[in-house]
């Protein structure tokens, strides 16, 4: 029967009639059945469920000096106002974010503190930074960071020099390709002054040169919204993947103390520094005030009193700042005493339960046998000893 099916359906084939197959034929065959669905089958989500999934969010830091214009460019593109600084000292106390939406994009600006700040330390303002990543770094992944620098500034001076630093050991080189470098105030600035400092900061390997090797892209920052607008878009055309900043890696990631980090370790070498000069201030000072008094000089002695006083006060805002970069440090050793003294495996060398040999400074980490309270004499940090490294 099935020959001669074939046998009509050829010659159809061939004198070009249409062939009708038979009505029995038709009744054995069955619907070939759809494809099961499978674990490994691609899930594409339908309309409604795609609606209702929250948008992606680019975060992006906007870093800087004091008085860069941090804040103004945000408030360019903000939905509310934002407090701009034209006094001496800093207007951003916390680190604040600031939604906005560029095109169809949905932004969030960062606004942070600058180092060398009027009125808080750089170790108050670096845990500032780290207690935000520590909080939200769930939510929020960077894709990018604009650094501002005023072309106004005449040259690279003390603070801007310490804030480039700083950021350099924030974000970490490997980030440097999601920086935007930006410079602002060219409607204040006369033209030629500003191209020649734009020149020496793009060429200067102490200043921009080294990012911009990475990665790092430059661009001006006009006054306008439209120019702030324009920064945003370069973040959102380089940075399509997210960045986790050198900083952020070190606390949160590898779970570093404060003072082991990069940017930690850079400010606790400044401060070691600052503290040899106070001692060096300090002798000087007192051959001073023996010099007055062996003089009789009751002005140069009055004088020089309130040199001390501002003296005292200096060393005493470096002791803090020292004591706050290494707080963290030492709760984390006194976590490790406690956990050894609840061991009942731990070794002794002495009744005391101290490994002498392990002592060290917390500032300089110059080697030590004091226990309990003692005063480094290499960095003169007071500290008291509760804890060892086996």
């Amino acid at each position: 029967m099935a020959g001669a099916n074939f046998s009509k359906f050829w010659h159809s084939c061939l004198s070009g009639d249409s062939y009708v197959a038979p009505p029995d034929l038709l009744a054995n065959q069955t619907e070939t059945p759809p494809p099961k669905y499978t674990e490994h089958a691609e899930f594409v989500p339908t309309v409604e469920e795609h609606a209702k999934r929250p948008p992606k969010v680019y975060a992006i830091a906007v870093m800087g000096p004091t008085g860069s214009g941090k804040s103004t460019l945000i408030s360019k593109l903000a939905n509310r106002r934002i407090e701009i600084g034209h006094r001496l000292s800093s207007c951003t106390k916390d680190v604040e974010e600031v939604p906005c939406k560029i095109g169809n994009k949905h932004v969030k600006l960062v606004d942070t503190p600058g180092f060398s700040d009027t009125t808080r330390s750089d170790t108050e303002i670096l845990g500032i930074l780290v207690d935000w990543m520590k909080d939200s770094h769930k939510e929020i992944q960077l894709s990018g960071i604009i650094y501002l620098h005023s072309i106004q500034d005449v040259r690279m001076y003390g603070s801007s020099l310490q804030n480039l630093r700083m950021f350099r050991r924030l974000c970490g080189d490997k980030n440097l390709k999601n920086v935007v470098l930006a410079t602002t105030k060219w409607e204040i600035t006369p033209e030629s002054d500003a191209i020649s400092r734009e020149q020496e900061l793009c060429s200067n390997d102490d200043f921009w040169g080294l990012m911009i090797k990475a990665g790092s892209e430059v661009r001006r920052c006009e006054n306008t919204k439209a120019g702030a607008r324009f920064l945003i878009e370069e973040i959102l055309r380089i940075g399509e993947d997210s960045i986790t900043p050198q900083i952020q890696h070190e606390v949160v990631e590898l779970g570093k103390p404060l003072a082991e980090t990069t940017a930690g370790v850079y400010i606790n070498d400044a401060l070691i520094e600052q503290a040899k000069k106070h001692e060096e201030d300090v002798k000087a000072l007192k051959e001073e005030q023996g010099f007055a008094l062996k003089e009789h000089d009751r002005e140069m002695q009055v004088a020089l009193e309130k040199q001390q006083k501002k003296l005292e006060q200096q060393i005493a805002a470096r002791e803090e700042e020292q004591r706050i970069l290494h707080l963290n440090e030492m709760s984390a050793l006194q976590q490790r005493l406690h956990n050894l003294e609840q061991s009942s495996n731990g070794e002794y060398i002495n009744k005391q339960g101290f490994w002498r040999s392990s002592w060290k400074c917390l500032v300089c980490k110059k080697r030590s046998d004091s226990l309990g309270p003692w005063t480094c004499p290499n960095c003169r940090f007071k500290q008291r000893n509760v804890a060892w490294e086996p």
